[in-house]
C-alpha cells in the first residue's frame, strides 16, 4: 500500500482490488496472523509511522485494521507437496530457501514459475538466490531481491493420465514438438533423440515413487483402481512386481547397474519376456533410480524347462542318460531354491533393519518432540524475561523521569523560596545560591558561584561563629539549627541572621556538600526587645495593681466591718423597734456582708495567678474532707448528702483547687431546690484521649483526669452554659438566691491556669453536673 502511494494510485484500503494469500505450514503461525494482534515489545522495531497508519490501539496491544485484515486470504499450506496457487502477480519468499537442499529449492523454484503470471515477481531473502535455476527467473533488482519469471522455460510435474500418447507417425511426432521457442540448440537436439531412441523407462526417487516417465510402458505398468498413485509396486503388473521389489533393493545396497531377463508376462493375450536394467543415478543429491523394461523373444519358463526335460529323460532308453539328466535337475533345483532363500533371509533382514530404523525413528520422535517441548520453554522464558526487562527499562526511564522532575521541581522551590539559600563543596566554596541570596546582598551570582564563601563581599563573611560552626560543629554532628550570626553588612550597621545547615553525601561520586539557609532576624530581633521590655513595664504595672488591691481590699474592708458592728449593736440593743426600721437595719446589713464577700472575691480573682512555683502532687481526697468539714454546720442545717468516689493524687496547686472545690460544693448547698436536701456526688474517670481534640486548651502529650461534681439542685437553662463563667455574672432565680458573680469566673480561671478545661451538663429544675478537666502529672 506504501509503494500504491509512491507511485500515485489509489491508496484507499478498503477499495482497493488487491488480493493476498498468506500461507504457512504453521497452524499456531497462521491463527496469530490471522488475528492480528501484537503486543508493543512484538512492535518496537515497526516505524511510528507506520504503526499510526496501519495499526490501532487496543488494550495496551496492536491490531492489524480491518480494511487491511479484508485484503487477506490466510491458509495452511505447504507448497512443496500441496496444489500450487495460479496466476499470481508477486510472491515473496524469504528465508525459507536457506533451510532447503538443492533439490528442494529446485522444486520450490517449478512450483513458483507455474505459479506466477507472465512477467511475475519472485521476492526472496537477502541470503537467498534461484542459483542453477536461470531459466526459471532472471535478476530484476540485486539490491532488492527481485527476480522476474522467465516465459517458457518451466516444467511442472504432470500425473500419468496426462502423459503424451505413444508416436504413431513421423508426422505427429512433429506436431508434438513444444510451441515454445528454444534457444538451447543442444538440450532440442537432445529431446529429439530421447524421444526417438530412447528405451521405455521411468525414474523412481529412493521410495519407489515414479518422478518421470519415458516411452509406452502400457505393457509393463497400469493405473491402480482408486486413489491416483505414483508408486512403482502399485503401477507394476504382478508378474513384475516380485522381481522390481528385489532388485531396487539389491541395487540400493550396492549402488550398481542390475539386469534381470526371462521375465514372463502376459498383456492383451500375449505372453511375453521382459528384460529389466536398473542404473543408479548418482550425480544427483537425492538418490535416484532409472528403471529400463524391454521386451525379449518368447522363452519357456522354468517349469517348462523343467518339463521337458523331464519328458526327454523318460524317453531316453539309456539307464545311464535318465540318471544324468535326473542330476543336472535336481542341481538346477536347488539352484532356485538357494536363490529363493537368499530372496526371504534378504527380506527378512530388510524388514528387521525397517523395523530397526522406525524403532530408531520413533525414539528420535520423541526426543525431538520432547527437545521441542524445551525450546518452547525455553522461548517463553526468554520472551518472559525480554517483557520484565522492556518492563524494567520503561519503569527505569519513568524513575529517570520523575528524578528529572523532582530536580526541576527542587530548583523551582530555591528560586522561588523568600529566604537566602546556598550550596556549599566541602571546602566551602560555592556550588550555587538562589536569586533570593543576590538580591538580598546586591551580588551577582556569576561572580560568587565557585568563589570561597569567606572571600566574597570583601570578606563580610568570614565570621568567627560562622568559621566555627561549619568547620566544627557541623562535621561532628551533621547539621545545626536556628543558630545565630552577625554580620557587618556596612560600617555602623549590623544584620543578625539564623542559620540553618545540613551535610548531605551524593552517592554518585561520593560528594560531600553543605545546604546552607539564612534568615534575617534583625527586625523580629529588634521586635522581641521591644516586647520584652514591654513586658518588663507590663509586670511592674501588675505588681503596682497587685499592692493596689490588696490596700482598696484592706481600706474596703474595714469601713464594712465597722457598718455590720454598728448595725449589730443597734439591733441587738433594742433601740429600733418600729418594724420598717428593723428591715432597713437587716437590708443594711446583708448588704455590708455582701459588700465584703464582693472585696473578698475581687481580691482571690486577682492573686489566682501567682502560684506557678506551688504546683505539688495533692491528694484530693484529702482536700475534699477539708472543705466538707467547713460547711459541715451548713450541711447539718439543709440535712445535704454528699458521696464522694476514691480520687486520684492530681499535681496541681492545692490552694486554688481548694478554692475550686469550696466555689462549686457551695453553690451545690446553696442553690438548692425549696423543700428538697441537696444531694451532691463527686466522683472521677480518666478523660479519653480521643476526645481532646474538643478542647483547644488540653494537650494531646499529656494524661488528663475528669473530676464530676453533680447536684440536685435548681439547674439552669443551657442557653447560659458560657455566661455563667464569666465574672459578675449573675442569672435571675424565680427565689432571692443571688451570688456574687465571682465564683464560677474564679473557678475557670483556676482551671485556665492549670492548662485544664470544665464544661456543664444541667436543665433548669434539674440540678447540674460541672466536669472539670485538670491534668494527673507534672506540667
Amino acid at each position: 500500500f506504501e509503494a500504491l502511494g509512491r507511485i500515485g494510485a489509489n491508496t484507499d484500503i478498503s477499495r482497493s482490488k488487491i488480493q493476498i494469500f498468506a500461507t504457512d505450514v504453521s497452524e499456531t503461525a497462521i491463527q496469530k496472523a490471522r488475528t492480528g494482534v501484537y503486543r508493543t515489545s512484538e512492535m518496537e522495531s515497526v516505524s511510528e509511522q507506520r504503526l499510526n497508519t496501519f495499526f490501532t490501539k487496543a488494550d495496551g496491544n496492536y491490531r492489524v485494521i480491518k480494511p487491511v485484515r479484508d485484503t487477506i486470504v490466510f491458509a495452511v499450506h505447504n507448497f512443496l507437496k500441496d496444489p500450487p496457487f495460479s496466476k499470481v502477480d508477486l510472491i515473496s519468499c524469504r528465508n525459507v530457501f536457506i533451510y532447503f537442499d538443492a533439490f528442494l529449492q529446485k522444486k520450490a523454484l517449478t512450483t513458483f514459475h507455474y505459479a506466477l503470471k507472465k512477467n511475475g515477481f519472485l521476492l526472496m531473502g537477502n541470503s537467498e538466490t534461484p542459483g542453477k535455476s536461470t531459466d526459471l527467473f532472471a535478476s530484476y533488482s540485486k539490491k532488492g531481491k527481485i527476480f522476474s519469471r522467465k516465459s517458457g522455460t518451466g516444467h511442472f510435474s504432470q500425473s500419468i493420465s496426462q502423459q503424451k500418447k505413444p508416436k504413431k507417425s513421423a508426422t505427429k511426432e512433429k506436431n508434438t514438438v513444444p510451441s515454445a521457442h528454444r534457444t538451447d540448440f543442444r538440450k532440442s537436439a537432445e529431446s529429439v533423440l530421447i524421444r526417438k531412441y530412447c528405451p521405455t523407462s521411468v525414474i523412481v526417487d529412493e521410495h519407489m515413487a515414479v518422478v518421470d516417465f519415458n516411452g509406452n510402458l502400457a505393457p509393463f505398468l497400469e493405473l491402480p483402481h482408486g486413489k491416483p498413485s505414483h508408486e512403482l509396486l502399485k503401477m507394476a503388473r504382478k508378474e513384475l512386481a516380485f522381481e522390481l521389489r528385489n532388485a531396487v533393493h539389491k541395487v540400493k545396497a550396492s549402488q550398481e547397474t542390475l539386469v534381470k531377463e526371462g521375465i514372463p508376462v502376459k498383456y492383451n493375450d500375449e505372453e511375453f519376456s521382459v528384460r529389466i536394467e536398473i542404473i543408479p543415478l548418482t550425480e544427483i543429491v537425492a538418490p535416484h533410480y532409472l528403471i529400463l523394461f524391454q521386451k525379449t523373444s518368447p522363452k519357456s519358463s522354468l517349469l517348462e524347462k523343467f518339463g521337458r526335460r523331464l519328458k526327454s529323460t523318460f524317453s531316453s532308453t539309456k539307464k545311464g542318460h535318465l540318471q544324468q539328466r535326473n542330476s543336472a535337475l535336481e542341481k538346477e533345483l536347488e539352484q532356485v531354491r538357494e536363490d529363493v532363500r537368499a530372496i526371504t533371509e534378504e527380506q527378512e533382514a530388510y524388514n528387521e533393519e525397517l523395523q530397526s530404523a522406525n524403532e530408531e525413528l520413533l525414539s528420535s520422535n520423541e526426543e525431538m518432540q520432547s527437545l521441542n517441548e524445551e525450546l518452547e520453554t525455553s522461548k517463553e522464558e526468554v520472551q518472559s524475561t525480554n517483557e520484565e526487562l522492556i518492563i524494567v527499562n520503561r519503569e527505569l526511564i519513568e524513575k529517570q523521569d520523575e528524578l528529572s522532575d523532582s530536580l526541576d521541581f527542587l530548583d523551582a522551590i530555591i528560586a522561588t523560596m523568600h529566604e537566602p539559600f546556598l550550596v556549599l563543596e566541602k571546602d566551602f566554596r560555592i556550588q550555587k545560591v538562589n536569586a533570593s541570596f543576590t538580591k538580598m546582598f546586591g551580588i551577582d551570582k556569576a561572580k560568587v558561584e565557585g568563589e570561597l564563601l569567606f572571600k566574597i563581599q570583601e570578606q563580610k563573611w568570614n565570621n568567627e561563629r560562622l568559621r566555627t560552626l561549619l568547620q566544627e560543629i557541623l562535621p561532628e554532628n551533621q547539621h545545626f539549627v536556628d543558630e545565630e550570626i552577625t554580620i557587618d553588612v556596612s560600617k555602623g550597621n549590623q544584620q543578625i541572621y539564623v542559620i540553618n545547615a545540613q551535610e548531605i553525601i551524593r552517592k554518585k561520586g561520593n560528594k560531600e556538600l553543605i545546604l546552607l539557609a539564612l534568615a534575617d532576624i534583625t527586625h523580629r530581633k529588634k521586635v522581641e526587645n521591644d516586647l520584652h521590655n514591654s513586658v518588663a513595664t507590663l509586670n511592674k504595672t501588675n505588681d503596682q495593681l497587685d499592692r493596689y488591691v490588696h490596700l482598696a481590699s484592706h481600706d474596703l474592708q474595714e469601713p464594712l466591718r465597722k457598718i455590720m458592728i454598728f448595725a449589730d449593736r443597734l439591733m441587738g440593743k433594742g433601740n429600733i423597734t418600729d418594724p420598717a426600721d428593723i428591715v432597713m437595719m437587716g437590708k443594711i446589713e446583708t448588704a455590708a456582708q455582701r459588700m465584703s464577700g464582693l472585696v473578698r472575691g475581687l481580691l482571690e480573682y486577682s492573686t489566682v495567678a501567682h502560684h506557678g512555683a506551688l504546683f505539688e502532687t495533692t491528694d484530693l481526697n484529702q482536700l475534699l474532707l477539708d472543705i466538707i468539714s467547713d460547711f459541715e454546720l451548713l450541711i447539718e442545717e439543709k440535712e445535704a448528702k454528699i458521696s464522694i468516689d476514691e480520687l486520684p493524687n492530681v499535681h496541681v496547686i492545692p490552694l486554688q483547687i481548694g478554692q475550686l472545690l469550696n466555689n462549686l460544693i457551695g453553690n451545690a448547698l446553696k442553690f438548692n431546690k425549696e423543700g428538697v436536701s441537696p444531694e451532691i456526688s463527686i466522683t472521677s474517670k480518666a478523660f479519653p484521649s480521643e476526645k481532646l481534640h474538643d478542647f483547644p486548651t488540653l494537650l494531646f502529650d499529656r494524661t488528663y483526669v475528669e473530676l464530676i461534681i453533680a447536684d440536685n439542685g435548681i439547674g439552669f437553662n443551657p442557653k447560659y452554659k458560657e455566661q455563667i463563667f464569666m465574672i459578675f455574672q449573675r442569672l435571675r432565680q424565680s427565689r432571692n438566691l443571688q451570688g456574687s458573680g465571682i465564683g464560677l469566673s474564679l473557678v475557670k480561671k483556676i482551671v485556665e491556669n492549670h492548662n485544664g478545661a470544665i464544661f456543664t451538663v444541667s436543665e433548669e429544675g434539674q440540678g447540674a453536673e460541672f466536669h472539670v478537666i485538670l491534668p494527673m502529672g507534672e506540667m
